[in-house]
């Protein structure tokens, strides 16, 4: 199965980016561990800010988004505008949506490397 990590990215500090980066790989890589595709934008295009307008990064993830069958939210989600809109178009293209690793990992545990 094909999984995109959404979550918060935006942060005040660079350390709180940082900090929802790393919550996002943890996330990506439990999914992998697990014998499933993750796609994490976070880790796409991490501190990449000023390469290209954010507009082009959200674009991107949500093209890659659109791939996946499976969306697995990360801590902080309620909170980011980015995570809220990624959830809409997931719901509207009746991806199925996760708001945990652990309730996916419950639901589609493949065992490693399948």
């Amino acid at each position: 199965m094909k999984v995109y990590v959404a979550g918060p990215y935006a942060a005040c500090t660079d350390n709180e980016r940082l900090m929802n980066i790393q919550r996002a790989r943890a996330v990506a890589a439990d999914i992998w561990r697990s014998g499933h595709f993750a796609f994490c934008p976070h880790m796409n295009t991490a501190f990449m800010s000023g390469v290209a307008p954010e507009s082009v990064f959200y674009d991107g993830a949500l093209a890659f988004m659109l791939h996946c069958d499976a969306i697995v939210t990360v801590e902080g989600w309620r909170e980011s505008r980015g995570t809220q809109a990624e959830l809409t178009v997931a719901k509207d293209r009746e991806m199925l949506i996760y708001h945990s690793v652990t309730l996916f990992l419950e639901a589609h545990h493949a065992g490693p490397y399948r």
